[in-house]
């Protein structure tokens, strides 16, 4: 939809331009019929471009800022899920471990919003342990990084300088490491969700109508549990093969038309958790969706990336939630809130079909149509009226330039044309006797007869009085004939008709 409206909006600039290109130049006088073609095709032409041609977007704040690190990709792992996602298949790392294997590697935690840029982050690394207690997980990374993925609740590590911020899930380490050695021990589930004062960073009608859908009057953790839940009937989830958005008018959108990225997926949790009072964040890493092998080998590829939601619990740490459509959650484990029973209005709603339409196209697309035609309605309105104003000068012009016998023989030229009782004659010198003799209309007689005299009389050249008078009978004629009663005529525009009767030309 937004491209549509886009690419209509583009064509309506285009053809505004065009448009006042062609008045402006339409204003010194008509043109010539070929001219007058390459302007109209230029117009043309000029709309089409504006309707093909992709104007840039200008992308977040987060992609729009060079980092100054070595390596600015690995700083924002966020950012980095569609460079992952395409190229599912490539293998990221290889990872053997002697207890039961992580269901989650995360990469970097998210814990500030911004409306308008997304999310943002801040690492305190501190020197990792070297020996410690936990489970034994042996990593191979497929190329050489800094920022590592691991398994939560990282409590050692080898090599030495490993670093880590339990707070923002970062493990980091001082050179390009291939191969690490890591204890975790991930905090037990338990206790309730830590609240918070409710949030209204992204309010909106879209998250607003998510929390129609939640009992309100249930605990805190029976509330993320139905929202849970909601989310993930909401549509489906694609992969982020295009620049990460998470700001606000993103997460709208998805939520409208049914259909986003994960990371979107998990803003939209995070913030309603945020307004139900929930502590809530985002984490971008990876969930391996092979098996692992008899010996607890994982492997995990790039089509493995995606971001998910957390919610803090009390002496629990950070538990992960999985809202995300056609997802299922990690190693086929339930997430926090599955196996708790919605109440009655969430559970018989009708859960939203994948791709469901949002916001109908045919409004922006009508509105932008309907400004095209009236921007081009104006334009030949002002066209018509710059020629016209144009043609009275140039009546007016010829006008001045006759004397009172050739501003007689105009008038009596009209008079023929506005006549329908009489044929034509070839001049007016050889017809008006004629017409004198067998016209029935008197005022046409008259003007014949003023006519004649001006022509032949050797002392009877017109003057004023002559051409005002032969103007009266040039109206009778009209107004017989019934000419003058169709439509009124302004003076200058009767001028304009006069000019084009002497002519023999036709009055437009």
């Amino acid at each position: 939809m937004r491209q549509l409206t886009d690419a209509l909006m583009a064509a309506v600039a285009a053809a505004g331009l065009a448009g006042v290109l062609l008045t402006a130049r339409r204003a010194a006088g008509p043109l010539p019929r070929g001219r007058a073609a390459l302007a109209l095709a230029a117009v043309v032409g000029l709309a089409v471009a504006g309707a093909l041609v992709r104007v840039p977007r200008l992308l977040p704040e987060r992609h729009a800022v060079t980092s100054s690190t070595a390596e600015p990709a690995e700083a924002d792992p966020l950012a980095r899920l569609p460079e992952l996602a395409r190229t599912p298949d490539a293998p990221v790392l290889r990872a053997r471990t002697r207890g039961e294997p992580p269901r989650t590697w995360p990469l970097l935690a998210y814990g500030s919003y911004d409306p308008a840029t997304g999310w943002h982050t801040g690492t305190a690394l501190t020197p990792l342990p070297a020996t410690g207690d936990g489970v034994r997980v042996e990593v191979t990374l497929a190329h050489p990084a800094r920022l590592l993925p691991h398994p939560p609740g990282v409590t050692a590590g080898r090599p030495g300088g490993l670093r880590h911020d339990a707070r923002a899930e970062a493990l980091h380490s001082a050179t390009p490491a291939g191969t690490y050695t890591l204890l975790a021990a991930p905090p037990p589930r338990g206790g309730r969700p830590l609240t918070t004062p409710p949030g209204t960073a992204c309010a909106g009608p879209e998250l607003g109508e998510l929390l129609t859908r939640v009992d309100r009057q249930a605990p805190l953790a029976d509330q993320l549990a139905e929202l849970e839940q909601v989310l993930a009937a909401a549509g489906s989830t694609d992969p982020a093969t295009r620049p990460v958005d998470d700001g606000c008018p993103a997460v709208a959108r998805t939520l409208g038309e049914g259909h986003g990225t994960s990371d979107q997926y998990a803003t939209a949790f995070a913030l309603a958790a945020r307004m139900l009072g929930a502590s809530s964040r985002v984490v971008a890493g990876f969930a391996p969706t092979r098996r692992p092998a008899a010996d607890g080998t994982v492997e995990v590829v790039a089509g493995d990336a995606v971001a998910w939601p957390q919610i803090a619990y009390e002496g629990g740490g950070w538990v992960d939630y999985w809202p995300l459509p056609g997802r299922t959650a990690p190693g086929g484990a339930a997430s926090a809130g599955a196996g708790r029973t919605a109440p009655p209005s969430a559970a018989t709603r009708p859960p939203t079909p994948p791709h469901a339409p949002g916001r109908p196209v045919w409004p922006p697309a009508l509105a932008a149509t309907a400004a095209l035609v009236l921007l081009a309605a104006a334009t030949a309105l002002t066209v018509r009226i710059r020629r016209r104003r144009a043609a009275e000068r140039k009546a007016a012009a010829w006008w001045d330039g006759l004397g009172p016998r050739d501003r007689v023989l105009a008038l009596w030229q009209r008079a023929l044309r506005d006549s329908p009782l009489t044929p034509t004659p070839a001049t007016p010198a050889t017809g008006a006797r004629t017409v004198a003799a067998c016209a029935e209309s008197a005022p046409l007689r008259a003007l014949a007869a003023l006519v004649d005299r001006a022509l032949y009389a050797p002392d009877g050249a017109p003057g004023a009085a002559e051409v005002t008078r032969a103007a009266g009978l040039a109206a009778a004629v009209r107004t017989e004939a019934g000419s003058g009663a169709r439509r009124p005529r302004t003076p200058a525009a009767d001028l304009v008709e006069l000019h084009a009767a002497s002519r023999g030309g036709r009055h437009t």
